[in-house]
């Protein structure tokens, strides 16, 4: 069990970057797709028009979407970028090729994943609060008119 486990911890540094830079990749997508479905969500019920202070958090949480989309557009192509420089040959490159200058580009990049991951989560649990009170309301002023 010990041997597989070194096993396991001996690989390169540009393989565990490129590991991480897969897991950013993957996670930006799934938020890309999240704001999508998201901006619908909103539309729907700007569309729906039924109750006028609405308008202005659903804008709000619209404008706040499209900017965590770009700076997670951005970001995926700085990640696709470094994922270059970890290649040679289309094989990960050796420890002796990670220079300090790739060293300090990662961790800036983790360091900002990151602070636009937070960023991202921060308002789509603020938006899903806001989505399910104003679904609420909707339902409310349904059975009030019906």
């Amino acid at each position: 069990i010990a041997f597989t486990y070194l096993k396991v911890m001996t690989t390169s540094i540009a393989e565990y970057y490129l590991n991480e830079l897969y897991d950013w990749r993957s996670a930006i997508n799934l938020y890309i797709e999240e704001i999508d479905d998201s901006e619908e969500w909103l539309q729907t019920l700007l569309n729906l028009d039924t109750v006028p202070l609405f308008a202005a958090k659903v804008e709000h949480y619209l404008n706040q979407l499209f900017l965590s989309k770009e700076n997670l557009f951005v970001l995926r192509s700085v990640i696709e970028s470094a994922e270059k420089k970890l290649y040679r040959d289309q094989i990960p490159v050796l420890n002796e090729a990670i220079t300090d200058d790739v060293k300090t580009q990662h961790k800036q990049l983790r360091q900002e994943m990151h602070r636009i991951e937070k960023e991202y989560l921060s308002t789509k649990y603020e938006r899903d609060a806001f989505l399910a009170e104003a679904i609420e309301i909707q339902n409310r002023l349904k059975k009030t008119n019906s």
